[in-house]
């Protein structure tokens, strides 16, 4: 999906719509691994590709073996940045 996405400022609609369907897509990957259980909690930040940084760090306290995950995509126009937590 975001293999061929570019960055478009006035079209803020669409660029809000990647990040939630990506986000929506990992969540339910996550459920169809494991249903029961667990609780997921899955963002994603799309920005402009400027060259710039991206980074970005969440903390779960619910129990000793929730983990957090990251995982950064980039091309020549976007960057995105999920972060999944268990």
């Amino acid at each position: 999906m975001l293999a061929t996405a570019s960055w478009d400022p006035t079209d803020k609609a669409r660029m809000a719509a990647y990040s939630k369907e990506i986000s929506e897509k990992v969540k339910q990957k996550m459920v169809e691994i494991e249903p029961r259980g667990f609780k997921y909690i899955v963002t994603a930040t799309l920005s402009e590709n400027l060259g710039q940084a991206g980074r970005a760090d969440m903390s779960c306290h619910w129990e000793d073996t929730d983990v957090a995950v990251q995982e950064m995509f980039s091309n020549a126009f976007v960057q995105n940045l999920a972060v999944f937590i268990d």
